[in-house]
């Protein structure tokens, strides 16, 4: 009898001991977080970074298309914008039409049908570095696709939203002309065109 009982208590501490460590196992076992589908990630001067943060950060542009990435969800800075500029107010056919294309940086003239745009910021005090224009392709962005994902909102005004996904390679300029190589890029984010 008496060995029973010790057989039992044994028994007993090894199933509680098992049940403690299931418990305790569930308690320090993070819950997995979905990874973003949306990134830009590029080398800057030689610096890798990669932003991939899972908001949308629409960019408010009349005629033209574009979207932020930026670090985290809470902060602003450091960013990069890509847009697509146009030589007339952009719509649903332009934007679904960059797809498949090389386009090169070409803001002021903009004779192209459509061209690109490159703004990195690291912090709000400065304005950051732009990309050079180019006459040739030697710097560009190749969109391998867009898809239109929805209709959203900035301050009221009427959004198509778009993801778009590509690779480019932009020579980059400070306001004191300090110039820095962006290659490696690669990007899949959300952009957005005012509805006309």
């Amino acid at each position: 009898m008496k060995k029973n009982l010790i057989t039992a208590a044994i028994l007993a501490a090894s199933f509680a001991s098992i049940i403690s460590c299931k418990k305790s196992e569930d308690k320090t076992t993070p819950t997995p977080t979905p990874a973003s589908p949306y990134y830009f990630e590029f080398t800057l001067g030689g610096k890798y970074t990669k932003f991939a943060n899972p908001e949308p950060q629409y960019s408010y542009m009349s005629g033209g298309v574009g979207g932020f990435q930026s670090a985290s969800t809470s902060a602003v800075f450091p960013s990069i914008e890509l847009s697509f500029l146009f030589n007339h107010s952009a719509t649903d056919a332009d934007v679904i039409g960059l797809a498949g294309k090389r386009l090169r940086f070409n803001d002021w003239y903009n004779t192209d049908a459509a061209t690109a745009f490159l703004h990195y910021r690291n912090d709000a005090n400065t304005d950051g570095l732009f990309h050079n224009e180019d006459t040739t392709f030697a710097y560009y962005v190749d969109v391998s696709k867009v898809t239109f994902l929805k209709v959203d909102t900035l301050f009221g005004t009427p959004l198509d939203i778009y993801e778009v996904a590509g690779t480019c390679r932009a020579l980059m300029t400070d306001d004191e002309n300090i110039e820095m190589l962006l290659e490696g890029g690669k990007f899949n984010m959300q952009i957005s065109r005012v509805k006309n």
